[in-house]
């Protein structure tokens, strides 16, 4: 081996290192890098088992999130309320829970004076429009007939081309809760360019209605 295989270092340069320092000096930055390993394990270490009670406490959070029972309101025919469900609570809260509450597959009996209703409010709609028989496979189907009556009922009074509209659908959505109701009639006045709204009720006997069914049927109407 020449010098130059030394990098220019001489016979005499290796014969005046002093062998002792040099050792010393090793031995010290030995120790030295083995410390700082250990410090950065260490700290390594610290890292994940601070990072331990985190991801402990994320995972936590998302299970109890999972485990959060849904507002009651979610267990009540999917979700939603009829208008009429505001203003039963007027005349009877108990009663509106029975009938929030029953099963889907129980069905209850309609009374007749309840049937009689439906018949009387079914003949005022058919003096102003006429029925379309549509086939419905789904809940969407329902809820798209809906919104076409609704759509038919809006035009027709921004067009002024009918006076009177009967059994109109309403919906939308309240504090996050969905609401469906219906307008017995609308009244178009093409003078005065104004609305009347009109509810229709019906009675099983000739007796004028208390003030316990006034205050409920008042409260339906002002949602």
């Amino acid at each position: 081996m020449d010098e130059d295989d030394w990098g220019g270092i001489s016979d005499g340069d290796i014969l005046a290192i002093d062998l002792e320092e040099a050792y010393e000096l090793s031995a010290t930055t030995a120790a030295s890098s083995t410390q700082t390993a250990r410090k950065r394990h260490h700290s390594e270490s610290v890292e994940k088992d601070d990072a331990k009670p985190l991801i402990k406490s994320l995972k936590t959070d998302d299970n109890s999130l999972d485990d959060k029972p849904l507002p009651p309101i979610y267990s009540l025919r999917g979700g939603y309320l009829w208008v009429s469900d505001f203003s039963k609570q007027m005349w009877c809260e108990q009663q509106l829970e029975y009938s929030l509450s029953v099963p889907v597959d129980v069905t209850i009996p309609e009374p007749k004076w309840v049937t009689k209703g439906s018949e009387l409010h079914l003949a005022r709609e058919l003096e102003v429009q006429d029925y379309v028989k549509v086939t419905v496979t789904s809940s969407e189907d329902i809820f798209a007939v809906k919104v076409i009556n609704l759509l038919i009922a809006l035009k027709s009074i921004l067009t002024m081309s009918a006076a009177v509209h009967r059994e109109v659908p309403i919906f939308g959505v309240v504090n996050g809760v969905f609401i469906l109701g219906k307008i017995d009639e609308i009244r178009l006045d093409r003078e005065s360019f104004s609305l009347d709204i009109v509810d229709f009720k019906t009675r099983k006997t000739q007796k004028a209605p208390g003030r316990a069914q006034k205050i409920t049927q008042s409260t339906q109407r002002c949602h």
